[in-house]
C-alpha cells in the first residue's frame, strides 16, 4: 500500500525541537528547504583549522609548568636520543679517534630528527583516534620531516653548510612535534587535577546504607 507523500512531512517550526536538533534535522534532509542557509552550516563542519590550532596552542603550554615533563625532554629526548650527535661533538672537539670530523656531526643530526620528529608523528596518528585534524597533522609533519631528511643527505657532497642548517632546523623542529605529541599526556602532569575536586566522580564510595530507610 503506498503512503501518500504528504503524510510524511514534518513541521519543524511547529515541532518542540531545539535549535540543534533542527539543524541536524534539516542538515540531514534538505536545508535549504527549512530556511537554514548551507554555507553557514558547512562552515562549521568543515573549518578544521581553528580547533588545530588551539589543539597545538594549548599542548605547547600545558606542559611549560610541569618539572616532569623538563626532565624527561632535556635527558631522555635532547641527552639520550641524540648521544650519538654528543659523541662525535667530542671527538670533534677534543679530537678522540681518527675519524672524527664534521661529517659524523651531519650524520648523527640528519638521523636524529627523523627519528625522533617522524616517531612523535606517529604517535600523534595513532594515539589521537577522535581528533582527524591532529591525526592529518601528524601524518604530514612525518611526510615532511622524510622529505627533508632526505634533502639534507643530499646537500653534504656539495653544500656541507646547508645539509647541516637544515639538520639542525629540523632537529628543533622534531623536538617541538615530541613535545605538541606528549605535551596533553597526564603522565607528565605533577600535579594531580582531580586532587582538589575530590577525585573522579565515578568512584565508589565506602560504606553502605544497610539500615537506613526512608
Amino acid at each position: 500500500m503506498s503512503v501518500p507523500e504528504t503524510s510524511l512531512a514534518v513541521d519543524v517550526e511547529s515541532t518542540a525541537w531545539t535549535q540543534s536538533e533542527k539543524l541536524r534535522f534539516a542538515t540531514a534532509c534538505d536545508s535549504s528547504r527549512f530556511g537554514f542557509p548551507a554555507s553557514s552550516m558547512s562552515n562549521k563542519s568543515t573549518n578544521s583549522f581553528t580547533p588545530l590550532i588551539r589543539e597545538l596552542a594549548n599542548r605547547l603550554k600545558s606542559p611549560i609548568g610541569s618539572f616532569t615533563f623538563w626532565v624527561y625532554a632535556l635527558i631522555g629526548i635532547v641527552g639520550f636520543s641524540g648521544l650519538a650527535i654528543w659523541i662525535e661533538v667530542c671527538q670533534y672537539i677534543f679530537g678522540l679517534g681518527k675519524t672524527a670530523s664534521m661529517d659524523g656531526i651531519r650524520l648523527a643530526i640528519n638521523t636524529y630528527f627523523p627519528a625522533v620528529g617522524c616517531s612523535a608523528a606517529l604517535q600523534l596518528f595513532i594515539a589521537e583516534r577522535e581528533k582527524a585534524y591532529l591525526r592529518s597533522f601528524g601524518y604530514a609533519v612525518s611526510v615532511l620531516l622524510i622529505v627533508l631528511c632526505i634533502l639534507s643527505f643530499l646537500l653534504q657532497s656539495n653544500n656541507p653548510g646547508w645539509s647541516l642548517f637544515v639538520g639542525i632546523s629540523c632537529s628543533a623542529a622534531s623536538i617541538l612535534v615530541w613535545w605538541i605529541a606528549n605535551g596533553a599526556d597526564p603522565s607528565f602532569q605533577d600535579v594531580d587535577l582531580e586532587t582538589p575536586l575530590g577525585g573522579p566522580t565515578g568512584t565508589t564510595l565506602p560504606g553502605d546504607t544497610t539500615g537506613f530507610s526512608v
